[in-house]
Parts: structure tokens; sequence; C-alpha cells
């Protein structure tokens, strides 16, 4: 009930002609998890995933599909900065304390993860920063539709359980470097 609760309260989706169903599983790293689904009833098809932490309440990851031909011209409706605002309040919005250690990637992973061309969404990619180093597997990302601002999906992945080492006690590259050698 409470997971629900949450996903609902993170997306407003309109899942009135849609049948629900969950279920609930736990990894091997000891992570509960409700997997929210809504699925069309009609001819269409149309889905939205949700994925819940069961004992923090947070979202984990959120996806929309619908079949529903669209139509959309080569420019988009609204700009990439426009976007961004949108998955930059969503991403305060569901996690704001992991969003503060987060930074948009910079222009040249941002290129490897930017839609084509003919695209109808962008694609946002915030990575975890730690004492200004990035945590490469640690991010929040969001697709954001180029001419509604819908959210159509988002994944929070990011790893609370592996502590981070304490970078007072590394060592230079020329140090690390001999003792590879010698050993």
């Amino acid at each position: 009930k409470e997971a629900l609760e949450a996903a609902k309260t993170a997306f407003n989706f309109d899942t009135a002609n849609l049948d629900f169903n969950s279920s609930y599983s736990e990894t091997k790293f000891g992570r509960k998890l409700w997997y929210l689904n809504w699925n069309s009833k009609s001819g269409s098809s149309s889905s939205i995933s949700i994925t819940v932490d069961a004992a923090t309440g947070e979202i984990i990851n959120m996806y929309k599909w619908d079949s529903t031909p669209r139509t959309f011209g080569r420019i988009p409706k609204y700009s990439r900065e426009e976007a961004l605002k949108a998955a930059e309040s969503l991403a305060n919005k569901l996690h704001p304390d992991k969003f503060k250690e987060a930074e948009l990637m910079d222009e040249y992973w941002n290129n490897i993860y930017r839609s084509y061309y003919g695209s109808d969404s962008y694609n946002f990619n915030f990575i975890r920063k730690v004492k200004g180093i990035d945590f490469q597997d640690n991010m929040i990302q969001i697709q954001v539709d180029k001419n509604t601002l819908e959210v159509r999906s988002f994944n929070l992945d990011w790893d609370t359980v592996i502590p981070i080492p304490d970078s007072s006690k590394a060592i230079s590259a020329a140090d690390a470097k001999k003792k590879f050698e010698e050993n």
C-alpha cells in the first residue's frame, strides 16, 4: 500500500484504463523491491512500470511506454534546456539528498548518451560526484519528451551499501606504478 502511494505521489499518471499488478522480490544483496505495473486493458498497448524500495519508499525506476502513433516534427516544441529543468525538478523532488551530490555529465559523456536527431525525447544523465571525483557507478538517468515535457523514464542507480574509500589514503600514480612493477 505504501509503495503504491509513493509511486502515485511521485508520478501523476492517468491509470483509469490500465490493469494493475504488482510483485515483490529481494535481491541477493538484501534489497527489498516492489514492482508496480499498469498495462492497457484495451487494444492499445501502453504500460507504466515503477519500482519502489520497500524499506525506504524510494522510487528506483519508472518507465512509461505508449504505442499510440505520434507524429513529431524535426524541430521539438521544447528546448533541451526546458527539458533539463523538468528532469532536474523531478530528480530533486524524488531524491533531493542524492541529487545534491549529482552533476549533469560533461559534454563528452552527454553526447554519447544524447538522443539521436530524429528522436522525440531528450536523455539526461546526472553522475554522482564524491569530493569532486566522478563516482561512475552511481547516476540518475531521466528521459523527457521533447514535445510534452513528460518524463518517460527515470532510473536511480545509486549504491549506498559499498563504502566510499577514504581518499586521504590514496597513493600517487607513480607510487602505484612502482608497487605494481615490484609485485
